[in-house]
């Protein structure tokens, strides 16, 4: 019986360790994962929810275009639309999109996003504005050397020149092109006031992929010649601080931001995790990470395991009086004999 108490005893023990590892470190999270992380955190709108998007090469991630029934790809349908209601008063001619930190999806957020306004029978012009980790030559497979930064040197370069066709109507792309020594002044020049007046009449939308906001200052720069600020935050991976942080430096200068794309949210089954979410109830639902996939989950294991080890173990009522009957009828024996 003694064996059993502590076999018992060992799988409580384990048990404790697992939800006391999850709790421990779901408090310690501080990244935002749905969207009332949103609203609590940054008190801005949630625009829309995107899943991860597979592909082996930058192209095949081009939902909008390729995968036009995916949830995807309707979710990208969704931001658009929200951006259009969030915009009434004044048309949106001009966006700029934008994220954090690097590599949270803001350049495939904008060639999808773009891809989207363009199905929707409006004139889309993206550019390139990141002129140190360009990326939409590589998205949509074009030529870079001549872009962006060739107009803002040369005004004599007529724009048909640097607006690329696409597979998709109504959308032509202007790459970064050749990459400058001084890109924060390049953007903030007024010849790059001068050019993004001229492609509003080129264009009933332009949408701007800019570099990440805490990384340099080119997108707080841009944001105050534009008609409004997307920002992408990384579920699971952008934190609280970095995307408060981001907001506040929008914010001083004036410019708009209209709201927020939770990017790579997790995915239960084939529903979006937080896409379907009903926004007029603020039902939500919370990540709760299960005790086997957390990382860093052994060694915390191991320090919860050596405090639970030195707590005195009690035993329940009903072993204790078992054992104190056993006992009491072997002292009975033993004096009998």
């Amino acid at each position: 019986m003694a064996g059993h108490v502590r076999t018992t005893d060992d799988k409580f023990a384990a048990r404790h360790n697992e939800l006391s590892a999850a709790f421990v470190l779901e408090y310690l999270d501080d990244t935002i994962k749905t969207s009332a992380d949103v609203r609590t955190h940054l008190d801005v709108v949630p625009l829309g929810s995107v899943a991860s998007i597979s592909g082996d090469q930058s192209s095949d991630r081009l939902v909008t275009l390729n995968q036009p029934r995916s949830p995807q790809a309707e979710a990208y349908r969704g931001i658009r639309t929200n951006l259009q209601y969030s915009s009434i008063d004044r048309p949106l001619q001009s966006l700029l999109i934008t994220s954090a930190n690097p590599q949270e999806g803001k350049s495939l957020t904008s060639a999808n996003l773009a891809i989207a306004f363009a199905q929707s029978g409006q004139r889309v012009i993206l550019m390139d504005a990141d002129l140190r980790r360009p990326f939409q030559h590589k998205i949509f497979s074009l030529p870079n050397k001549a872009g962006l930064t060739t107009v803002l040197l040369d005004s004599s370069v007529p724009l048909s020149d640097v607006l690329q066709p696409v597979p998709v109507e109504n959308l032509r792309v202007m790459t970064s092109g050749p990459l400058p020594p001084n890109p924060s002044e390049m953007v903030g020049s007024k010849r790059m006031e001068q050019l993004i007046e001229s492609l509003r009449r080129e264009a009933d939308i332009v949408i701007f992929d800019s570099p990440p906001v805490l990384a340099v200052t080119d997108s707080i720069v841009l944001g105050t010649r534009v008609d409004g600020v997307l920002l992408v935050v990384d579920s699971g991976h952008t934190r609280h601080i970095q995307a408060q942080r981001s907001k506040e430096a929008f914010a001083t200068v004036g410019a708009q931001l209209l709201g927020v794309v939770l990017n790579r949210v997790l995915v239960r089954g084939e529903n979006y995790y937080d896409y379907y979410e009903d926004d007029l109830d603020n039902r939500q639902t919370r990540r709760v990470w299960l005790p086997g996939s957390l990382p860093g989950l052994d060694a915390l294991r191991g320090w919860l395991g050596q405090q639970v080890s030195r707590i005195p173990v009690r035993r329940s009522r009903t072993v204790n009086s078992h054992v104190s009957r056993s006992t009491s009828k072997d002292n009975q024996a033993e004096s009998i004999k």
